[in-house]
């Protein structure tokens, strides 16, 4: 949806024959397209959109990575993807659609931006005291060609579990009917089950806790 900036009416519905599952929608600068993550059966990818049709055009491939904050800068498109399984800054030219590995990451890096001389390239990076912004040289002759593989970070955790587990464990679990009957609230009431030491000065000693199977 595009939406008035005052009062938030509804301006114009964008169509979605292609029934993507799309996020971070951004203008594209002086082009009356968008761009977008979209996402369509567990595989994600970065596409420009027609406003009018709806019609989409990929410009990264369809994998299954995660795809975060796409930002037109100059002839390139930032954005933060999985691709080398940890998220990094890569950079795709939509006219080439040739993709570049930005930064070297060895936590994760998150939404690019660019200073308004496009010389440095900000960003944020995972730390153990949170997100902390960094910055490097915004120099595309810096920048390593990279090809987006499935392997080896793509694994199917269920197909391995499912390997493990020789087939479906559903049909190997026996049935059995029991007799259902009130049950005794007073019933194994004497049930100790933990020996706590009891501190409290002067007075020191244990405490012997015991519960019923229902507490």
């Amino acid at each position: 949806l595009i939406l008035h900036a005052k009062d938030g009416s509804i301006l114009q519905r964008i169509p979605n024959p292609t029934g993507y599952f799309f996020a971070y929608p951004q203008w594209m600068p002086g082009k009356s397209e968008l761009i977008a993550v979209a996402r369509k059966d567990h595989l994600t990818g970065l596409v420009s959109v027609d406003p009018t049709t709806g019609s989409t055009k990929a410009l990264t491939p369809f994998l299954p990575y995660q795809l975060l904050h796409p930002v037109m800068y100059g002839d390139y498109i930032l954005f933060s993807a999985a691709y080398t399984g940890i998220q990094n800054i890569f950079a795709v030219k939509p006219e080439e659609g040739n993709i570049y590995q930005v930064t070297q990451s060895s936590i994760g890096a998150f939404q690019p931006g660019c200073s308004p001389d496009g010389k440095t390239l900000v960003y944020s990076e995972f730390s153990a005291n949170g997100y902390q912004l960094k910055t490097t040289e915004f120099n595309v002759s810096h920048w390593k060609p990279y090809v987006p593989d499935q392997a080896p970070y793509y694994i199917r955790t269920f197909d391995e579990i499912a390997a493990q587990e020789e087939g479906n464990i559903l049909d190997k679990v026996p049935r059995h009917s029991f007799e259902t009957s009130k049950f005794n609230r007073f019933s194994g009431i004497i049930n100790p089950h933990s020996l706590l030491p009891l501190i409290e000065p002067p007075i020191g000693g244990l405490r012997l806790l015991s519960d019923n199977t229902f507490s």
